[in-house]
């Protein structure tokens, strides 16, 4: 699958992440437990990119390999499938994914006071780096989506070849 320190170094980065998420959503949870008048909620600095503006979040996602392919999992329920986006780098073995859930309740809701808010709406961006050596086959890529679970599912290649950068649709099927 991937040489021993590659994947040293990937399963620790997905700690120092998870600890770090951890570490700021206590610290979230604590300042949006605050009540705040919907119309000045603006969405977290936290999640944006170094793009500015608009504002960007990032859905929780599960990476597993197996022998025939990666499959990438991405909690985003209420998720406009057809904004869903996936580009490829150059060197294949990198994913960038961006796709919109929209809150169409909100201007519907006027003025109300939050006691709790933690789903995030709008754009997302998300990149995605597999292991070292990884060689993707995209035209094979299939989605699918269930109970607010994304699918991704990427066939391996059989033998290296020369890749280019593309964007790529992919339907989605409902299960």
């Amino acid at each position: 699958m991937s040489d021993p320190i590659s994947k040293l170094y990937f399963e620790l980065m997905k700690r120092l992440e998870g600890e770090m998420e951890e570490a700021f959503g206590r610290m979230w949870r604590r300042y949006l437990s605050l009540p705040v008048a919907a119309n000045q909620i603006e969405i977290d600095p936290l999640f944006s990119t170094s793009r500015g503006s608009p504002q960007y979040w990032r859905p929780p996602t599960d990476i597993f390999e197996t022998e025939e392919e990666f499959l990438i999992h991405l909690e985003i329920a209420s998720l406009d499938q057809d904004s869903l986006k996936i580009y490829q780098s150059l060197e294949g073995r990198r994913l960038w994914l961006q796709g919109e859930r929209r809150d169409e309740s909100r201007e519907a809701r006027g003025q109300a006071w939050y006691h709790q808010l933690e789903i995030y709406y709008g754009p997302f961006e998300l990149p995605i780096a597999l292991p070292s050596g990884a060689q993707l086959e995209l035209d094979g890529i299939s989605a699918s989506y269930r109970n607010g679970i994304l699918i991704l599912r990427i066939p391996k290649r059989k033998q290296a070849k020369e890749q280019e950068e593309r964007a790529l649709t992919i339907p989605i099927e409902d299960e």
